[in-house]
C-alpha cells in the first residue's frame, strides 16, 4: 500500500472505530443501568417477580421513546442539528447523576405498587435511558452521512451497539455485582456516562467534518439501495414484517427462558443466556460481511425445526436435564437466527433507518408484553414458547415472499392459526397430563395439583418443584411429609420449641401446602405470609390436601411480600420464624440480605429461633447466612437431612432430603438442638463479604452439580 493510501485509509480507521467504541459505550450503559436500577428498588417493594417486570416493561417503553426521539430528529432537522441537540441532551442528563432513585420516596402500604415503580423510574432514570436509548439510530444515521467508505451500509455498527449489550451483560453478574455494591456501581456508571458525552460529541464532529456537502432527507430520492425495492419507500407490508419477526423473535426469547426455568431446576441468572443469544444473532446477521445469509438461515431451520420435534417430545429429561436445555437452547438460537437473518434481507435503504429502528422497538415492546400480560392470562402452563416457534415460522416463510413480492398472506393465516389452536386447546383441558389434577398461571407462576396414584403421594408443584406434599396411604393424610416431616431439621425445631413456654407465636414466610400447621404449638397462633394467592387457594382446598383446616391449628395467611408484610408485626412477636419462600427452585434473595434478617430478628422475641430453608440444586447459601450471623452477632447451626438417591420408592417422595439452617441470639437459645444428629455449628467468623440490599454475589454461592447422597 502506497503512503498516500494508507493517509487516507487511517482517518476511515479511526471513525469506524470512534463510532463502534460510542455504540458500544452506549448500548452497554443501558443493559448495566436496567438489573442496577431494578436492585435499587427491589428491597423496597419486596421480591415479587411483579418488581423486574414492571421494570422490564418500563425500559422497554422507554427503548421506543428513544427510537422514536431519534427518528423525528432524523426526519425533520439536518445533521448538523441532530448532532448539536444530541449533545446538549446527553449534558442535560449529567443533572441526573449519580443514577439512582429517590431516597425520600415511599411505596403505598397498600395495593399494587407497579406504579410507584414506574413513576419512580421514569423520575429517576427516564430521561437518561430515553436520551442513550436514541444513541444507536442517530449514530448511524450521522456515519451514513460522513463521507466513509462505508456510508451507504451503517447497519453493521447495530452489531456493534450488540456487543456492548452483550459484554454489559455479561459483566453485570460476573463483575460489577461481586466487586461493588450499589452506590459504587452507581458512581462507576455515572463515570462511564459522562465518557458517552465525550465520545458522542467527538462522533459528531468527525462526522460533521467528512459530511456530505448535502444533509440526507427523505424527500430527495435515496441513492446506493442496499435492501429490496430500490428506489423505493418502505411499503406497509414490510414495515409489518419488520415488527413481527420482532415480536416473534422476543416473545421466543422470553418463553424459552421461561420454559427452562419453569421445567427445569431454576439456576440463577439463566436467563442471561437467552438474551445473550438473542444479541448474537444481531452481531451475525448486521455485521459487514454476514456470517450468515437468509438462504443459509433456512436451512439451518429445516434442522432446528426436526430437533425441536424430539426435543419437545422428550418429557422427561431428568438426569440428562443439560442436555436437554442445551438442546432446546440451540433450537431456540436457530429460529431466532433465522427472524432476524430475514429482517436484515428486508432492511431498507439508510433514508428510513431511523423508521426501521422504531418499528423493531415496537415489535419488541409487543412481544415483552404478549409474555409477561397476555400469555399468563391466556394460558395455564408455559404453554407460549411452543406456541411463538410456530409463529416465527409462519412469519419467516411469509417474510421471503414479501421479498419476492409474492403474497405473504397464507402464511400469516397460518401464524394466527399457531396462536388459535393451541389456546383452544389448553382451554378444553387437552393439553393437560392426566396426573395434574389442577394448573392455575398468574404473575408468580406456574403452580400445580399433580398426584401419583402408585406411590400415594398428592404435591403442590410450584414450578417444577414440590412445595409440599400429602401422603394417600389410610391414616397418613394429616401427617407432615417431604422436607418439613417429623424427621427433618423443621421436625427437630418444632419438637423443641413445643418444649418451652409461650412467650410469642409462629410466623412463615411461604406457605407452601401448610404441613406445619399438623405439628403441636403450645397455644401459639401460626401466620402465613404468602405472596402468591394461587397457594393459598390450592393449599386451602378442602379435596387437595387438608393440613389448614384438618389439623385445627390457629392460622392466618396473609397475603403480600413476606419481608415487607411482617414489618407490620410488633417487636418480639414470634418465637420462631420460618423462612421457606422459594419460587421454583430458588430463593428470592431480598429475603436472605443482612437487612432483611435483622428484621426478623427484630420480630424475635426473647429466646426464639429463626430457621431458613436453603435446600437447592445450584446455590450453597449456608455461608450466606454464616457471614450475616457473625456481623448480627448470631448463632448459627446448619442440618442436612440427606436421602440415598438410588431409592425412588415413596419413601423417598415422603421423607425428602432438607437442608435447613436456624439462627439465634446465642446458643442457650437452640436449647438441645446442636446436641441433635446431623446439626452442626456455621463458621460465622467468615471473611465472605456480606451480603445486603446493596450487595449480592449469586455466582460466588454457585455449588457443583451434583444429587445428595450419603
Amino acid at each position: 500500500m502506497s503512503t498516500a493510501a494508507a493517509i487516507q485509509r487511517s482517518p476511515s480507521r479511526f471513525l469506524t472505530a470512534t463510532f463502534m467504541l460510542t455504540l458500544v459505550t452506549s448500548a452497554g450503559l443501558l443493559f448495566w443501568l436496567q438489573p442496577m436500577i431494578a436492585k435499587f428498588i427491589l428491597p423496597r417493594v419486596g421480591g415479587a417477580p411483579a418488581v423486574w417486570n414492571t421494570a422490564m416493561m418500563f425500559f422497554q417503553a422507554a427503548l421506543l421513546a428513544g427510537y422514536l426521539y431519534a427518528h423525528l430528529l432524523n426526519r425533520h432537522f439536518s445533521t448538523r442539528t441532530q448532532v448539536f441537540t444530541h449533545i446538549a441532551l446527553l449534558m442535560v442528563c449529567l443533572a441526573w447523576l449519580p443514577i439512582g432513585i429517590d431516597p425520600t420516596s415511599v411505596p403505598p402500604g397498600q395495593g399494587n405498587p407497579s406504579w410507584w415503580v414506574l413513576r419512580v423510574l421514569a423520575l429517576g432514570v427516564g430521561i437518561p435511558f430515553v436520551v442513550i436509548s436514541g444513541s444507536a439510530p442517530l449514530l448511524q444515521c450521522w456515519f451514513a452521512v460522513s463521507g466513509h467508505r462505508d456510508a451507504d451500509n451503517p447497519y453493521f455498527l447495530y452489531a456493534a451497539s450488540n456487543i456492548g449489550s452483550m459484554g454489559a451483560l455479561f459483566c453485570f453478574p460476573l463483575v460489577a455485582e461481586p466487586l461493588l455494591d450499589l452506590p459504587g456501581q452507581s458512581l462507576a456508571w455515572s463515570l462511564t456516562f459522562g465518557a458517552l458525552v465525550i465520545l458522542s460529541a467527538i462522533s459528531g464532529g468527525l462526522a460533521l467534518s467528512h459530511a456530505q456537502p448535502q444533509p440526507l432527507r427523505h424527500n430527495t430520492p435515496p441513492d446506493g439501495i442496499i435492501a429490496p425495492h430500490a428506489g423505493a419507500a418502505p411499503t406497509n407490508m414490510q414495515r409489518f414484517m419488520w415488527l413481527a419477526l420482532v415480536m416473534a423473535s422476543t416473545s421466543v426469547m422470553l418463553g424459552i427462558t421461561t420454559h427452562i426455568t419453569t421445567d427445569v431446576a431454576a439456576v440463577p441468572l439463566l436467563w442471561v443466556v437467552p438474551l445473550a443469544l438473542y444479541l448474537l444473532t444481531f452481531i451475525i446477521v448486521f455485521a459487514r460481511h454476514p456470517l450468515v445469509t437468509s438462504n443459509s438461515a433456512l436451512k439451518l431451520l429445516l434442522i432446528g425445526l426436526v430437533l425441536f420435534g424430539g426435543v419437545w417430545l422428550w418429557r422427561d429429561p431428568s438426569g440428562q436435564w443439560l442436555i436437554w436445555v442445551l438442546a432446546l437452547l440451540a433450537v431456540f438460537f436457530i429460529t431466532v437466527l433465522s427472524c432476524h437473518a430475514e429482517l436484515a434481507q428486508l432492511k431498507p435503504h439508510k433514508a428510513w433507518l431511523t423508521e426501521f429502528y422504531l418499528w423493531m422497538a415496537v415489535g419488541g415492546v409487543l412481544g415483552g408484553m404478549f409474555n409477561a400480560l397476555a400469555a399468563p392470562l391466556l394460558f395455564q402452563g408455559a404453554t407460549e414458547f411452543a406456541l411463538m416457534m410456530g409463529v416465527a415460522v409462519a412469519l419467516i416463510l411469509a417474510a421471503r415472499s414479501v421479498g419476492r413480492d409474492e403474497s405473504p398472506t397464507p402464511m400469516l393465516v397460518l401464524a394466527l392459526t399457531c396462536i388459535v389452536a393451541p389456546l383452544a386447546a389448553e382451554r378444553a383441558g387437552l393439553l393437560l397430563p392426566d396426573s395434574v389434577l389442577e394448573r392455575q398461571r398468574n404473575f408468580f407462576g406456574v403452580v400445580s395439583v399433580v398426584e401419583d396414584q402408585s406411590l400415594n403421594v398428592r404435591a403442590l408443584q410450584y414450578g417444577t418443584t414440590a412445595h409440599g406434599m400429602r401422603d394417600l396411604r389410610p391414616g397418613q393424610d394429616l401427617e407432615p411429609v417431604g422436607y418439613y416431616g417429623r424427621k427433618s431439621p423443621l421436625g427437630d425445631v418444632m419438637a423443641e420449641l413445643i418444649e418451652r413456654p409461650k412467650t410469642g407465636n409462629i410466623a412463615a414466610i411461604g406457605l407452601g401446602v401448610g404441613s406445619i400447621s399438623c405439628y403441636p404449638m403450645g397455644g401459639r397462633s401460626l401466620t402465613f405470609y404468602e405472596i402468591n394467592p394461587a397457594v393459598t387457594q390450592l393449599a386451602e382446598h378442602p379435596d387437595y390436601f387438608g393440613f389448614l383446616k384438618g389439623c385445627g391449628a390457629n392460622y392466618r395467611v396473609i397475603h403480600g411480600d413476606g419481608r415487607l408484610k411482617i414489618q407490620a408485626a410488633p417487636p418480639a412477636s414470634f418465637d420462631l420464624i420460618f423462612l421457606d419462600a422459594f419460587t421454583s427452585d430458588s430463593i428470592p434473595v431480598h429475603l436472605l440480605t443482612f437487612e432483611a434478617i435483622a428484621l426478623y430478628m427484630d420480630k424475635l422475641a426473647p429466646g426464639g429461633m429463626v430457621l431458613v430453608h436453603i435446600s437447592n440444586n445450584h446455590l450453597d447459601l449456608a455461608p450466606v447466612l454464616a457471614a450475616i450471623a457473625g456481623d448480627l452477632g448470631l448463632v448459627a447451626y446448619e442440618r442436612i437431612r440427606r436421602v440415598d438417591g438410588s431409592n425412588a420408592n415413596a419413601n423417598r417422595l415422603i421423607q425428602a432430603q432438607a437442608h435447613m439452617v436456624v439462627l439465634a441470639r446465642k446458643d442457650a437459645d437452640l436449647g438441645n438442638l446442636p446436641s441433635l444428629p446431623g446439626w452442626k455449628a456455621l463458621n460465622t467468623k467468615s471473611s465472605a463479604r456480606t451480603w445486603s440490599d446493596g450487595y449480592t454475589n449469586i455466582i460466588g454461592t454457585l455449588r457443583a452439580l451434583k444429587t445428595w447422597t450419603d
